[in-house]
């Protein structure tokens, strides 16, 4: 049914993606895309998950044992606040590259030396290139897990990554819509913005990781197309704090709404 494949940022809410390949897999009868596999944010590690040929059921059981902001984000010390001046971003992402590291080694993957053009499908990561001010597109011989830290590295929560003697920061920051940026065949799927609007009388009650996010999505616009698929949900916020039960919720709203998408798709192509 496609031939690639483009999955965009969301932050915790990447668990709409994995209900939406199981869908694809149901549908298509595999995670197979020749033409290539495009991550961004979130949707880098699970676009690598699919570029080593995980199926949709083992990239599920990663997203619901390893995916959580216990083991990607420390808890906040003072340190964090006083070095924030300098450092341009709260934490490490060491803790995340840890988790990655054991979430694919879990499915028998040991991504630690690996180069992108080693995965047995081609992979391509998205990362905002805040040196050039251009949108990258990394791949070949650069590693795999300093590319996902790149394209992952939200603005202000995570300290910026050097690259090549570059900066980088997330992907979707200057790839709002990846249907400008992969081709134009390709299938994109992008997780919808959160529903929390800045009022006066909530201000105080938003949490910091919600008023950076609001920030970040002004600067977004929404994709449109017929291969683009805009997931929606307006429970869960970008650096939420996941139940099982959260877990869940992300993964069949995004097999529902992937295949109403797919049916909807196939019934046009038929007529």
């Amino acid at each position: 049914m496609f031939s690639s494949i483009a999955l965009g940022g969301g932050g915790v809410r990447g668990g709409l993606h994995i209900g939406a390949l199981a869908a694809i897999e149901q549908i298509q009868g595999n995670l197979r895309f020749p033409d290539g596999i495009y991550g961004c944010s979130i949707g880098s590690i699970v676009a690598t998950a699919i570029a080593f040929e995980l199926k949709s059921t083992q990239i599920r059981e990663m997203f619901n044992t390893y995916i959580d902001l216990k083991h990607s984000i420390p808890d906040m010390r003072l340190k964090n606040i006083t070095e924030f001046p300098i450092k341009k971003g709260l934490f490490s992402m060491d803790p995340l590259e840890e988790t990655i590291v054991k979430a694919f080694r879990s499915q028998n993957i040991d991504l630690v030396g690996k180069k992108i053009n080693d995965a047995p499908q081609k992979l391509h990561i998205i990362a905002s290139n805040m040196t050039t001010q251009r949108v990258n597109i990394l791949q070949g011989n650069i590693p795999i897990l300093d590319a996902l830290k790149c394209s992952c590295c939200l603005p202000l929560v995570f300290i910026p990554q050097v690259l090549h003697q570059q900066v980088y920061l997330d992907g979707g920051l200057m790839a709002d819509s990846l249907d400008k940026v992969v081709p134009k065949t390709c299938f994109v799927i992008h997780i919808s913005e959160m529903a929390s609007n800045m009022k006066p009388e909530n201000i105080d009650e938003i949490s910091l990781s919600s008023y950076v996010y609001q920030i970040y999505r002004t600067t977004r616009e929404r994709p449109k197309g017929d291969n683009v698929l805009w997931l929606q949900d307006k429970t869960i916020g970008v650096l939420h704090d996941l139940t099982p039960e959260n877990k869940q919720h992300l993964y069949d709203q995004g097999y529902l709404q992937t295949t109403a998408f797919l049916t909807e798709r196939l019934a046009k192509e038929i007529k």
